[in-house]
């Protein structure tokens, strides 16, 4: 049997993570912060942890009265998923039959795929964050496009430089 390696699917924080830091990781598919990683802020202490992703960067900052406590954030992910993906999955169902088609029979609309329900699935994530660890700001900074060979480069065709898998950057 194959096994998954572990190292593909985890975030590894280095030990001496400096409290007050910013820790900066990547999410390539996009996503928004998971229990895991709000977790790994309340254990570290950061001030800031930051998710970089092909078209911008999730942020989150440490609330005046600290990072929620364990349970806390994993019921509200757990509740925040769930209604992202029933809210994902009923616009997949709309979708799918505004074109014509039946979802029960597992064909694929044109033009709709993975990418789509994530991109529906993270939009809801966003904007039902506040409803469910309301003490924990979320914001979105979008890639800024290049002008005049200034900023990062943006858009179908455009390389986006490779972001480090994890990092902490000193506090400031």
């Amino acid at each position: 049997a194959e096994y998954a390696d572990p190292r593909r699917h985890c975030v590894v924080f280095p030990e001496d993570v400096p409290a007050d830091g910013v820790y900066v990781h990547n999410h390539p598919n996009g996503n928004v912060f998971s229990a895991e990683d709000l977790h790994i802020a309340r254990l570290t202490n950061v001030r800031e942890m930051r998710a970089t992703a092909r078209d911008g960067t999730w942020v989150i900052r440490r609330p005046p009265g600290g990072w929620p406590a364990r349970d806390v954030v994993s019921r509200a992910m757990r509740d925040l998923h769930a209604v992202a993906g029933a809210v994902a999955s009923a616009r997949m169902r709309s979708y799918v039959q505004s074109v014509g088609g039946k979802v029960e029979d597992g064909v694929h609309a044109l033009g709709f795929d993975n990418n789509v329900f994530q991109s529906w699935s993270r939009d809801v994530l966003r904007d039902e964050w506040p409803n469910h660890l309301p003490e924990v700001t979320l914001e979105w900074e979008p890639r800024v496009a290049r002008e005049e060979g200034v900023g990062v480069p943006v858009g179908a065709g455009d390389r986006v430089p490779e972001t480090p898998a994890a990092g902490v950057l000193p506090g400031g």
